[in-house]
């Protein structure tokens, strides 16, 4: 492990209380909706909700609230997982129809899911390579980082809900409310919004707890 991902890996442990708030509410809210458990199904709404509820809010948050070579690594890294765990909620759900002899990608919650994947795993690539601090070739752009933080801000955001839109179809009225909720108050507080407008996400209000300051 080098030098450079330890720290960066540490900062995402320490990223602990929203990871725990999340993962809790993530982890209830897809076991929920994956109940009577049966796979490979059940792993669909319990991956997707710990990729995009959990740690790509981690991600995200770690990198609004410092700049610096740490965080952006942190940020990559979380980013990393969450697409791994949303490749295997899409395997899964893949399997389960191919197991049932049912087509693929009918409905609007299917090709929305394939956008939001195809987003993150084209994107991250796109991203590694013109962002990474250590070998990215386009780090000095703004306009560079603008169209990363626009689109990544749209994609979380038709995440969000494509999760809900699968979600209604299984689950009762007030856990989809529940759902909901949750998203909105994610999004609020990851200011997906503004991201969205190109605004600035570094207000002082967001005081998510985080690792020590830069380059250390």
């Amino acid at each position: 492990m080098s030098q450079a991902t330890a720290p960066a890996l540490r900062d995402l442990a320490n990223e602990a209380p929203v990871l725990c708030a999340t993962l809790g509410a993530s982890a209830a809210l897809g076991v929920y909706a994956a109940l009577p458990l049966r796979l490979p199904f059940s792993a669909h709404p319990i991956l997707m909700m710990l990729a995009f509820a959990t740690v790509s809010s981690v991600a995200i948050a770690a990198k609004q609230q410092r700049a610096g070579r740490r965080n952006t690594l942190t940020h990559a890294y979380a980013m990393v997982i969450a697409t791994s765990l949303a490749i295997g909620g899409w395997y899964s759900i893949w399997r389960q129809k191919e197991l049932l002899g049912k087509p693929h990608n009918t409905s609007w919650h299917s090709l929305t899911g394939l956008a939001v994947l195809g987003y993150f795993i084209v994107g991250g690539v796109c991203m590694m390579l013109l962002l990474h601090p250590d070998f990215g070739r386009a780090t000095k752009s703004v306009g560079v980082r603008r169209v990363h933080r626009v689109t990544a801000a749209l994609a979380t955001a038709l995440a969000f809900a494509t999760i809900v839109s699968g979600w209604a179809k299984l689950a009762s009225p007030a856990s989809t409310a529940a759902l909901i909720a949750l998203f909105a108050g994610l999004g609020w507080r990851l200011r997906l919004l503004p991201s969205a407008l190109g605004q600035g996400t570094r207000p002082e209000y967001f005081s998510l707890p985080l690792s020590p300051p830069i380059g250390r």
